[in-house]
Parts: C-alpha cells; sequence; structure tokens
C-alpha cells in the first residue's frame, strides 16, 4: 500500500545526545561541586535505563499533573544513576537544585546533534505530498525541542509516550500517530533505530517499518536487508 505519512523516532534518529549522556551529566554537575566521570556515569545510563517503568501517564492526567510526574520520573533516573557511580548527592536540596538544572539543558538545542540528513528529508517528504510526525518514548520537553531544533515547522504530528498513556513497543501509541495524521496504519512507515521498539513494535501495529541502522546495532537477522537503512535519505526510496 502507498505511503501517505512517515513518522520517525526522535532520540537515536533525528537527532543525538551530543556528546553524550555521561559528559552532559558531569557537565551540569561541576557547577554544582560535583566530581563525576563521564563515562562511568555513561555505563550506569546505559544499564540501568532499560529497565524503568515506561515513560507513560494515564491520558486524562491533568497538565500539571502528568508534568510533575514526567519530573519524577526523570528524577528516579538520575539519582539511580548516580547512585550507582558511587556518587550520589548527599543532601537532597543539593540533588534537587542539580536534577533541575539537568533537566532544563535536556530541553535545550545545546546538548543535541541532528541528523544531518533530518531537515532535508523532512522537508522533501512535505514536498511529495507526505505527513510527517515524531514518535518517541519522551515527555512534554518535546514539543518545545522539536521548535527549538527548527524540525517543529517541518512536521504535522508529535505523539510522545508520557501524554498518550502508551510507550513503544506497544501498538497504541503507533496508531494515536496514525489517527492523528489522517492515515490507515499500513499507510504510515515508521523509521527508528530500536529494532524492537521502533521496527518490530510499528510493524505489529500494522505500519510499515524501516530500522535506521548505527554502528553499534544490535544484531536483528529478522530484519530484512530492504528495511535497513544506513543513510536517513534512504527512506526516500520508493516514495511517490
Amino acid at each position: 500500500m502507498a505511503v501517505k505519512a512517515v513518522f520517525f523516532d526522535f532520540v537515536g534518529t533525528l537527532a543525538f545526545v551530543e556528546p553524550d549522556v555521561g559528559t552532559v551529566y558531569a557537565d551540569v554537575a561541576r557547577a554544582f561541586g560535583l566530581g563525576l566521570e563521564a563515562a562511568a556515569v555513561g555505563r550506569a545510563f546505559a544499564k540501568l535505563f532499560p529497565r524503568r517503568p515506561p515513560l507513560a501517564f494515564p491520558r486524562d492526567l491533568p497538565d500539571d499533573a502528568r508534568r510533575a510526574a514526567e519530573f519524577a520520573w526523570w528524577r528516579a533516573v538520575v539519582a539511580d544513576t548516580l547512585r550507582a557511580c558511587g556518587t550520589p548527592l548527599r543532601r537532597k536540596d543539593h540533588f534537587d537544585a542539580y536534577f533541575a538544572a539537568l533537566y532544563e539543558t535536556f530541553a535545550t538545542p545545546a546538548v543535541w546533534r541532528l541528523d544531518p540528513a533530518a531537515l532535508e528529508v523532512l522537508k522533501t517528504l512535505r514536498q511529495k505530498g507526505l505527513r510527517t510526525g515524531v514518535v518517541s518514548n519522551f515527555d512534554g520537553r518535546l514539543p518545545v525541542l522539536l521548535e527549538r531544533l527548527g524540525l517543529g515547522p517541518w512536521l504535522d504530528v508529535v505523539v510522545y509516550s508520557s501524554a498518550v498513556g502508551s510507550a513503544k513497543p506497544e501498538a497504541t501509541i503507533f496508531l494515536e500517530a496514525c489517527r492523528r495524521a489522517g492515515v490507515a496504519p499500513a499507510e504510515a512507515l515508521h523509521v527508528g533505530d530500536d529494532p524492537d521498539l521502533d521496527y518490530r513494535g510499528a510493524r505489529r501495529a500494522g505500519l510499515q517499518a524501516r530500522w535506521r541502522i548505527h554502528g553499534d546495532a544490535p544484531t536483528a537477522p529478522d530484519i530484512p536487508a530492504a528495511d535497513r537503512l544506513q543513510d536517513l535519505r534512504e527512506v526516500l526510496r520508493g516514495l511517490a
């Protein structure tokens, strides 16, 4: 079936933390007199983050309550990461100040790097008359961040897990993106770097899918070569 909408994962597909999570944590920590080893933080984060419960809350949660839940979710991530590194902030007020600064930092373009082809691909898809969107396991900072990165004007749909009560690889978040874009699942294509959350999740929801491969990509023998992208521009192949 012809594709009418193309959705993208955000982190690891359209954009990347710059230079990396551990370095950002360590850079912000210096302002609070805390010495963190960036590499150790990165290792701890990579180990602990996949174990966290989904970043998703009831859809009928009031905005203020949802923002508080998002803040608390990430606060626990950071606290667990610092403990795993053996360098927790002992005083609660120190940790609260550090975390608030870190949380705001990740909402700024300063710590994000766009894929070199991101804007080109989104603009080309729009020129072809296709709908575009982001489907991400993220929180309420995402729409503003996309605008700050210059992607907002080229996106028709932004769906993030904390607001829709569903996180990838669940079908609900993909189907919500299709509903907002006004297309059937089979008319949508999702592109992402995680073989399970993005590729398999989208396929199970009835969407077409492509896997954006990076150098450290896991082995995924079930994903056909035709569905693997070495460059984001390759998503344009075969689209009207």
